[in-house]
């Protein structure tokens, strides 16, 4: 098989933390088809913080996922300037247009979450923080 012919990124692991109402996605790097096949099942996709798929590149991050997951925040992993010019603008602001808060660790550094009485607080290495109540 041509390496082009592989995608071996949708076999990525999916994990769904949920604790006191709150929610965090962790989608590894699935792509378009992977998350089908992730709708698919049915599961219970909502959180409150989605780790990004595929760091952001265009072939993943479609409205369905956005649609079932419906996240406040979307944590982008990245490398600054890395070589393959992720995240796609247009998945970006395919997030903002949903109204969730976009982290990029390019930009903020390592993204940190803690689950509390008071909801979720989000800080950055950079210093940026974000709280906010689940919803």
């Amino acid at each position: 098989m041509k390496l082009a012919e592989t995608k071996e990124n949708n076999d990525s692991m999916v994990l769904r933390l949920a604790y006191r109402g709150a929610a965090i996605l962790f989608t590894g790097d699935v792509e378009a088809k992977g998350e089908r096949e992730l709708i698919a099942t049915g599961a219970d996709l909502h959180a409150s913080i989605l780790k990004v798929p595929h760091h952001g590149s265009k072939t993943s991050s479609s409205p369905e996922l956005l649609a079932a997951v419906h996240p406040q925040v979307a944590v982008i992993s990245l490398g600054y300037h890395n070589r393959f010019h992720f995240p796609a603008s247009a998945v970006v602001e395919r997030y903002r247009e949903a109204g969730a808060s976009v982290l990029m660790t390019g930009e903020s550094g390592q993204v940190s979450a803690e689950v509390g009485r008071r909801g979720i607080e989000i800080e950055t290495f950079r210093g940026g923080a974000v709280e906010f109540r689940n919803r």
